[in-house]
């Protein structure tokens, strides 16, 4: 829904538009001073996420997320609302931030002040940070596994009880990795406690259930609310980064454009099945969707170290054509399969139809518009749009 067809909205809509649309996304009014990029975080501990006001701003609550994928996103929450603190230029706020349990090269962290009419504050990590998660006894290369290669490497750092300096050939990280039994020492002992937390290679194929929870509802969306909210079937594929079926900032193709307008599957299975003739992809990921909202839907999908991203979409209907979905979501990521992981849904507009309200009829914009996320009326709601739903991937056991 980009900015200019708020013109053709209802009165209703109106007034809350006039609001939202006086202020702009004012980046560089509000620093992230850390993390800022290359900070390597471990699972579990506590960090402080710190960020300073640039500008004199009226008081508003703060939101932090996190992205596993680059700035980009998927936004994942860190904290909702936050209670907005001291206004004053040069002011330094902080929050505790317990590292969740997962890993990525690729993080991202951002902080944004709820739209006002005074402009939308954020900031986002300058550069790629790291998560990693809870140290693996054993795993000497620290690539998230016990195997072979880890026994190599620890048989050649071992020197015996008592040696508390690594031998030719071992580095002192190495050395420190191979005392699974922290005595300072590499011995026999280091090296059965080894091969008893002995992994092997991170599988080759998962197989994930996909889960759509909906939280969509008037509660949650009162603004100009349908009375037969719902959710057209869930239709994707997975595949490697040599596929990309919809992305922010481009154009959306016959795929997206027919499901986020229609809910029809039709397109997009086709765009699909052309990737997995290239070798680009997987397999079709096909689902049910939810006649009600709230509600909830499922699908299992397969994904292998070589197509191990998943990009999955739904029509929010009744709508022109906005929808929800994740777009080439990794689920390998730093040499391990992410166990579980629940990802907020936030609506897009496929820049195909220029409606304003859930019930305008069809207005074809000519030309189309790329995709973005709505911040808007009718989703917006005191400057803030909930999130209308989850996609839960939790990996099922081999």
């Amino acid at each position: 829904m980009a900015s200019g067809r708020l013109w053709a909205a209802r009165p209703v809509l109106w007034a809350v538009a006039v609001a939202l649309l006086a202020g702009r996304a004012a980046y560089g009014e509000v620093t992230l001073l850390w993390p800022n990029g290359a900070e390597v975080l471990q699972a579990g501990s506590e960090v402080e996420i710190r960020w300073v006001l640039d500008v004199p701003r009226p008081q508003h609550d703060w939101d932090l997320w996190y992205s596993l994928t680059g700035p980009a996103g998927p936004w994942i929450e860190v904290v909702m609302d936050l209670p907005s603190g001291s206004p004053e230029p040069g002011s330094v706020h902080t929050f505790r931030w317990t590292v969740p349990d997962t890993a990525s090269s690729h993080v991202r962290v951002r902080v944004r002040q709820d739209l006002t009419a005074y402009g939308d504050l954020y900031d986002i990590s300058d550069a790629d940070l790291r998560l990693r998660p809870a140290p693996v006894v054993g795993d000497v290369d620290d690539d998230y596994d016990v195997d072979l290669d880890d026994y190599r490497l620890a048989a050649a750092c071992m020197a015996g009880p008592g040696v508390k300096a690594p031998p030719q050939g071992c580095t002192p990280t190495e050395f420190e990795a191979a005392d699974g039994d922290g005595d300072r020492d590499v011995d026999l002992a280091d090296l059965s406690r080894l091969f008893a937390g002995f992994t092997g290679p991170p599988a080759d194929v998962a197989v994930y259930l996909l889960t759509f929870d909906s939280t969509w509802s008037r509660e949650t969306h009162p603004i100009d609310f349908p009375a037969n909210p719902h959710f057209s079937g869930l239709i994707g594929g997975t595949h490697h980064d040599a596929a990309v079926f919809w992305r922010e900032g481009e154009r959306a193709s016959l795929g997206i454009k027919n499901m986020a307008e229609l809910g029809s599957k039709t397109a997009l299975t086709r765009e699909v099945e052309a990737q997995i003739v290239l070798g680009r992809a997987l397999e079709v990921v096909s689902g049910p969707g939810i006649s009600r909202s709230p509600g909830r839907a499922s699908v299992a999908l397969n994904v292998t170290q070589e197509f191990p991203l998943a990009t999955v979409v739904s029509m929010i209907a009744p709508s022109p054509d906005w929808f929800v979905g994740v777009a080439g979501f990794p689920l390998f990521q730093d040499n391990r399969w992410l166990e579980e992981i629940a990802i907020p849904l936030q609506p897009y507009d496929a820049g195909t139809d220029s409606g304003v309200t859930y019930s305008s009829p069809n207005q074809v914009t000519d030309p189309p518009e790329p995709i973005y996320e709505i911040f808007t009326v009718p989703f917006a709601d005191d400057g803030t749009v909930p999130p209308l739903g989850t996609f839960r991937f939790t990996r099922q056991p081999e």
